[in-house]
């Protein structure tokens, strides 16, 4: 019993933590992240939970943010999210009209999972997004077509690395 009592506190406690914010998309910064404003004129940056969308200087990442801008732009949107991204205020799931706009991306072929923090979102959208681009790869679309496509945590690593004299 007490087992049972753990892993329902496991699995309920972080789902009772995350938030819910009604805001406006007011613009588009690239394939995962939005700015938005709440009712009370807070204007913020979300970046989308669970997905790593191509940066804009890498292949498809014109084609992410677009997509992105015509699924949410300008409309109010529904942010579901637990934590803060280190960098910006909120990292959320994105709601339009009961749509997940992550899981979106990630059908398109315009996203890949983002592995590196799979605490950004529960279990059951983890397998979800999972699937959703196995489905994608298997299909070929977009950046699945691109043989080299590289993500974007591993393509910002050259940059990161500290240069060597030769």
């Amino acid at each position: 019993m007490r087992v049972l009592w753990l892993v329902v506190c496991c699995v309920v406690a972080p789902m009772a933590q995350a938030e819910s914010l009604r805001a406006r998309v007011v613009s588009v910064t690239d394939g995962d992240t939005v700015t938005v404003v709440t009712p009370t004129k807070k204007r913020m940056k979300v970046r989308l939970g669970g997905i790593d969308a191509p940066d804009k200087k890498q292949p498809f990442g014109k084609a992410a943010k677009a997509a992105l801008s015509d699924l949410v732009k300008g409309r109010d949107v529904d942010l579901i999210g637990s934590k803060p991204d280190r960098h910006e205020p909120f990292v959320a799931k994105v709601m339009h009209e009961g749509r997940d706009v992550n899981l979106e991306l990630l059908r398109m072929g315009l996203a890949w999972c983002h592995v590196k923090f799979p605490e950004e979102q529960s279990a059951e959208d983890g397998e979800v997004y999972a699937a959703a681009e196995s489905d994608a790869r298997d299909s070929g679309l977009r950046l699945w077509s691109d043989f080299g496509a590289t993500p974007p945590w591993e393509w910002k690593e050259p940059a990161r690395a500290p240069s060597r004299a030769q």
